[in-house]
């Protein structure tokens, strides 16, 4: 402690003297009077003052009043080239890294908040887990009640487009079931290729009952002015058949009249002879059978008479 204590010795007070101004015009350079390192190696010398006067008082006892203030002169000296060198030092420490101090609290509340944070996260992602947990745990208690909701759900959509496609396939089956019984007639004007091309368009697969409904009424009423006008050329092609037939039939019949009229003195002289032959046959010669050949000479006569007028144009 002694060696310590003797680091401040009178013998080397000039250099001590020169030492510490060279280190006070340096500090006046480096810090202002008023900053924290200033503050803060005022405190220091202060501290190592009182130290050296406290240890040395120790050491020495001293005894005297010129012992005393020697060693007070001393514990100054002290004082000023700690100052110095500590005005030094924390101003080139302050001008490298900053304020240690300043760092250090820097770092401890950086740390601290950054502790903080953690433990916040941990909380958030313990407090995350116990309510996924507890969801979870819902969930799993309402699963089959969803379940049983979901299939009932399913259910009613499955029934309910069964209804629809049942409703919409009764409307289809009767634009199909239209078509088919006047087929005939629409085959030239809407073939059933093209019938096949406006179903499909008509009746899509989403299509509802009532707009299934309203596109049937639409096609029926779209082929009613179709068979309406193949009816008319229909009859009209009838009409026109029956007229030729007919004129067909009277020329025929007016070709069998004109052969009939020719051939008529031919037949009723056939008839005259089969009648007289046949009289002739039956009957023995007497006035009798003379009277019948007469009556059956003057009936043909007349016959021919009538038959060469009919002949005549």
């Amino acid at each position: 402690m002694s060696q310590l204590l003797d680091l401040i010795h009178p013998d080397e007070f000039p250099a001590l003297i020169v030492l510490i101004c060279l280190l006070f015009v340096t500090a006046e350079r480096l810090a202002r009077p008023d900053s924290l390192t200033m503050r803060r190696a005022s405190w220091l010398s202060a501290a190592v003052c009182l130290a050296y006067i406290v240890t040395g008082a120790a050491v020495w006892s001293p005894a005297r009043v010129a012992e005393f203030l020697m060693l007070l002169i001393r514990a100054g000296l002290a004082a000023a080239v700690t100052f110095g060198v500590a005005t030094l030092l924390l101003s080139l420490i302050a001008a490298v890294a900053g304020a240690p101090v300043e760092a250090m609290i820097t770092w401890s509340r950086r740390k601290a908040a950054e502790a903080q944070r953690r433990s916040s996260e941990k909380a958030s992602r313990r407090e995350a887990l116990a309510k996924e947990h507890q969801e979870r745990e819902h969930q799993a208690r309402l699963q089959p009640v969803l379940e049983r909701e979901r299939q009932h759900r399913l259910e009613e959509e499955a029934k309910r487009e069964r209804e629809r496609f049942a409703k919409t396939d009764e409307a289809r089956a009767e634009v199909i079931r239209f078509y088919e019984e006047h087929a005939a007639l629409l085959e030239e004007t809407f073939p059933h290729s093209l019938f096949g091309a406006n179903l499909q368009t008509k009746f899509p697969p989403s299509i509802a009952p009532a707009e299934a409904w309203i596109a049937a009424q639409e096609m029926i009423s779209g082929m009613l002015p179709k068979i309406a006008e193949a009816r008319d050329k229909e009859r009209s092609v009838l009409d026109e058949t029956k007229k030729r037939e007919d004129d067909a039939s009277k020329v025929e019949q007016t070709k069998r009249e004109t052969e009939e009229r020719r051939h008529a003195p031919t037949r009723l002289t056939e008839w005259y002879e089969r009648e007289r032959s046949t009289i002739e046959g039956r009957l023995p010669d007497g006035m009798q059978r003379d009277m019948v050949l007469q009556e059956l000479q003057d009936r043909y006569d007349q016959l021919i008479r009538e038959a060469i007028q009919e002949a005549q144009p």
